[in-house]
C-alpha cells in the first residue's frame, strides 16, 4: 500500500472517531441558544447519540437549569425544541398520536391532518405519500425526515 493511500486511510479513520464539533450540529431554530447554554459544559458527541422524547429532553434541560445552566424561559424552550426536533425518537406516522406528532415538530392542526389522512386513505407508505397530506409543507417535511418512520 502506498504512503499516500495509507495517509488517506488514516485521515478517513481519524475522521470517524473525532468528536462532533458544535458547527456540525444541524441548523435550525434554537441552535445558537443551545450552543450558548449547553456546550460550555457538555461536548456535543454525547448529545447527538441520544434519541429522547420531548418530555425527556425537557426533564434533562430543567435539571441542567437547576444545576446552573443560564437562560431565560424562552431560551430554555428553544433549547428543548431544538433537541426534540433534531435528537428525538423516530415517530411512526402510522401509529403516532397527536401528541407524538406535535412532539416531533408538527403543529396540532398538521398532526390532526396526518391522522385524518391515514384514517381516510390508509397507511402512509413513504415521504411521497406523506407529502400528499393537505396542509403539510414540503420544506417542513424535509426537515423532519430523520425523525420519521413508516
Amino acid at each position: 500500500m502506498s504512503s499516500k493511500r495509507i495517509a488517506v486511510t488514516l485521515v478517513s479513520a481519524i475522521g470517524l472517531v473525532l468528536p462532533v464539533a458544535a458547527q456540525d450540529l444541524p441548523d435550525g431554530p434554537g441552535k445558537p441558544v443551545f450552543e450558548k447554554m449547553c456546550t460550555q459544559c457538555h461536548g456535543v458527541e454525547g448529545i447527538v447519540r441520544e434519541k429522547l422524547t420531548k418530555d425527556r429532553w425537557t426533564a434533562i434541560v430543567d435539571d441542567m437549569v437547576s444545576r446552573g445552566a443560564k437562560g431565560t424561559d424562552e431560551e430554555v424552550d428553544q433549547v428543548i425544541n431544538y433537541l426534540a426536533a433534531n435528537f428525538g425518537r423516530k415517530v411512526n406516522v402510522n401509529k403516532a398520536t397527536t401528541s407524538d406528532l406535535t412532539a416531533m415538530g408538527l403543529t396540532p392542526d398538521e398532526a390532526q391532518a396526518v391522522i385524518k389522512y391515514r384514517v381516510e386513505k390508509g397507511s402512509v407508505k413513504d415521504f411521497d405519500d406523506l407529502s400528499k397530506v393537505p396542509g403539510l409543507a414540503t420544506a417542513k417535511l424535509a426537515g423532519l425526515k430523520p425523525r420519521v418512520e413508516f
